[in-house]
């Protein structure tokens, strides 16, 4: 039903969303900070989720990663987990 997707450039991002999309029963996605890989989109679309978690601000996934998943997934609704620290 959802899948969190954050960076491996920041990793703290990525092991903090670990439980969290753990917790809401889906997987961790690592994307680049610009664009998504070829894989993971792919699995974006194998998975189908009706709700993708992107984890960090804009500088740090990007707003092209977020239209390439609303380009991939148009159903899905995308949401951002980000703010001024990752409490």
């Amino acid at each position: 039903p959802v899948v969190y997707l954050a960076t491996g450039r920041r990793f703290p991002d990525a092991l903090s969303a670990a439980s969290a999309a753990v917790a809401d029963g889906g997987p961790l996605l690592i994307t680049e900070p610009n664009r998504i890989p070829t894989v993971i989109g792919d699995e974006l679309v194998r998975l189908d989720p009706a709700r993708v978690v992107l984890v960090g601000g804009p500088s740090v996934v990007s707003t092209a990663v977020e239209q390439a998943v609303s380009a991939l997934l148009p159903e899905a609704d995308v949401d951002r987990l980000a703010g001024a620290d990752r409490f």
